[in-house]
């Protein structure tokens, strides 16, 4: 695959994308290739968030290698926890961080990794699935107005590149506690949202850490 034809990153970076790579490489300067260093709280935590984003494959039908864009990939944890659990990717990795990326092709030097922004990226790169993990936790300095405009944003690009389904992760707004830099959003809301683009959809709500997954799939993952 050819990303040649991305457009300039610094010539339409948003504002809130500009804040999250200077918070990222920060995070990741100071701790490196660590949970830390992508702003995780621990490493058992950070890698639950992986296998979660990875139960998009669950329902994969085809016997074809799926192709997976992994949207905000920092160091490639997401490729470290399919290669553990022994899951076959065709695997591409998109971060607005280039430590990161560098980073992610020490550690992983067989896969392809791509210092870039996901809002750059032609339509014409199309893959079966396409996750984004933690980009829709934060919102750092951004308003919660400009965060939610930003988070359909990403989700519809994300179902622009995606064949088969798309998968993020959001703080619930179900909680008695709200820190002033993270960004939380009513899950019920959030599924009335994208009706517009899907009637099939997954939502998993039970971690220990107050956020939820949601999968949206083109059509019924299941044959019928």
């Amino acid at each position: 695959m050819n990303f040649a034809d991305f457009h300039t990153i610094l010539l339409f970076m948003d504002s809130i994308t500009r804040n999250f790579k200077k918070h990222y490489r920060s995070t990741f300067i100071t701790h490196g290739p660590t949970a830390k260093g992508a702003d995780w709280k621990n490493q058992t935590d950070a890698d639950l968030r992986c296998r979660f984003m990875l139960e998009i494959l669950d329902d994969h039908s085809s016997n074809k290698i799926p192709s997976i864009l992994d949207v905000g990939c920092g160091f490639g944890s997401l490729l470290k926890i399919a290669k553990h659990q022994k899951i076959s990717l065709d695997y591409t990795g998109l971060d607005i961080v280039p430590e990161m990326i560098t980073a992610a092709k020490k550690i992983h030097p067989s896969a392809k990794f791509f210092n870039n922004d996901i809002f750059a990226l032609s339509d014409r790169h199309r893959f079966d699935y396409v996750v984004a993990n933690g980009l829709l936790t934060q919102k750092l300095q951004a308003s919660n107005a400009a965060m939610e405009k930003f988070m359909f944003r990403l989700i519809n690009k994300m179902w622009s590149l995606a064949k088969i389904g798309i998968a993020f992760n959001v703080l619930t707004s179900r909680v008695d506690f709200k820190s002033p830099e993270n960004f939380y959003y009513d899950p019920a809301f959030l599924l009335k949202k994208t009706e517009k683009l899907t009637r099939f959809f997954k939502i998993r709500h039970d971690s220990s850490f107050f956020e939820y997954t949601v999968f949206l799939y083109k059509k019924s993952p299941f044959k019928s």
